[in-house]
């Protein structure tokens, strides 16, 4: 489960700017789409200026100097939209930031709800090549005035708090997982219906519904109830909901943008983001809210940050095993040091039950076959341990959905290649395979 959880926080929550260091980047971003020249533009200046907008000399700026980028060395110096251009849909925010979307739409107050100055102040002390000046005043206009405080109160720690150099992913993370700030639930169920309704348009991409879900879920429990609203507004059509939606949030929009142009290489998702299976229309058939109860009950996991780990796997579990598996969650014991090993050892212990009480989807053992005999010409070093063991419990508890995109995105792949593949088309496969790594394999496993 936490690998899932890793995959989708690799897409880089900054706004999908991220730190120029970072190097994934392969949803989109407006900053991707901002021309190398921006950022020079929005830091250069001979006269630097303060947080009010005044001249360090005591003179005020002519009304050019702020809306010029050439002249403002800061986000926080720009002048903020006047009434009747904050409220126009199709303006795009600022002449300071290029998006990739034409008349994408801005918050109508214009305000900023984080201390941008502040923020940037500490994180370019900590990490000179961050976009911080270029994102952080773009994203805190969407993001809700709570959201805004509390994350410029994380973001503005000493460097030594944060394990790397990625800031607002590390807090956006921590604020989502809590899910203790109004309209972080709200967002979260406002991506899962988005999925939903896309997976219902016979022509569109088939990666897209998941997609949108994961980059919805990066920004959209951050951002505020009107901005969440004019998301919500565009769920109507399937077909043309992701035309509405890159006009109602820049940032959301930009992101669609960059997957449409940048979908990755052949079929599948862009590289590290396992592909998911749409929900089943009868909803999951893996019980997300026996689970999280369990989990949270003999864990510190927060409510939220088991959500939607658990939207990331219950996918994948068929309607045969997905009971069998709630039945083991709820019977077996769990202490904080064993809870997240408890869905890997109930799917070994299901993936063992005989064939009358577990039903194996059609072409699922197949499938499984299939991706063993490429790992069977292998050396020894390129079969990494209990790869038997744990495609076969795939097998065994996956639809048949599941197993057939597996064969089709890694039936040709290199010994090499083969692991990656693996992890990047299922995020169900590491949650099995770690657990293979803590707990000595069945013994009933035929060979």
């Amino acid at each position: 489960m936490k690998r899932a959880l890793g995959i989708l926080l690799i897409l880089s929550l900054w706004a999908c700017g991220g730190s120029s260091s970072d190097g994934n980047k392969d949803v989109a971003s407006p900053a991707d789409t901002t021309p190398d020249t921006a950022e020079a533009d929005t830091t250069e200046s001979d006269v630097p200026a303060t947080a009010d907008g005044t001249v360090a000399d005591g003179t005020d700026p002519e009304p050019d100097d702020v809306t010029d980028p050439s002249d403002t060395p800061g986000p926080m110096d720009a002048a903020p939209p006047t009434p009747d251009t904050a409220t126009d849909a199709t303006s795009p925010p600022s002449d300071d930031v290029e998006l990739p979307i034409d008349n994408c739409w801005m918050p109508d107050d214009g305000g900023a709800t984080m201390d941008c100055a502040a923020i940037c102040a500490n994180t370019l002390q900590c990490d000179p090549d961050d976009e911080c000046e270029l994102m952080c005043p773009l994203t805190s206009k969407y993001i809700s005035e709570t959201v805004g405080t509390a994350l410029t109160a994380c973001m503005t720690q000493p460097c030594t708090a944060f394990e790397d150099t990625d800031f607002f992913q590390t807090c956006a993370q921590q604020i989502t997982s809590e899910a203790s700030i109004p309209g972080v639930l709200e967002g979260m169920a406002l991506c899962q219906a988005g999925q939903d309704l896309l997976a219902q348009c016979p022509t569109m991409d088939p990666n897209l519904p998941q997609v949108y879900k994961m980059t919805c879920g990066l920004m959209v429990p951050l951002f505020s109830a009107q901005a969440q609203e004019k998301i919500a507004a565009c769920y109507t059509d399937p077909c043309s909901a992701v035309d509405c939606l890159k006009e109602a949030n820049c940032i959301l929009g930009g992101m669609l943008s960059d997957y449409e142009q940048n979908p990755g290489p052949g079929p599948g998702p862009p590289p590290d983001m396992c592909w998911v299976p749409a929900k089943p229309a009868g909803g999951y058939n893996l019980d997300c809210d026996a689970y999280c109860s369990k989990m949270t009950g003999c864990s510190p996991m927060p409510a939220g940050e088991c959500a939607m780990q658990c939207s990331m796997t219950a996918p994948y579990f068929n309607a045969d095993a997905g009971p069998l598996v709630d039945a083991c969650l709820a019977d077996i014991s769990c202490t904080e040091e064993t809870a997240f090993s408890l869905l890997p050892q109930c799917i070994q212990q299901v993936a063992t039950l005989p064939s009358s009480a577990l039903p194996v989807p059609d072409g699922n053992l197949e499938a499984a076959d299939a991706l063993l005999a490429i790992m069977d010409k292998c050396t020894a070093e390129q079969s990494p341990p209990f790869l038997f063991e744990s495609l076969y419990s795939l097998s065994m508890v996956t639809t048949a959905e599941t197993m057939a995109h597996l064969q089709s995105s890694c039936g040709t792949a290199s010994c090499e290649q083969m692991m990656e593949c693996l992890f990047q088309d299922n995020c169900l496969f590491a949650t099995i395979w770690a657990g293979y790594a803590f707990f000595t394999p069945p013994s009933d496993i035929p060979k």
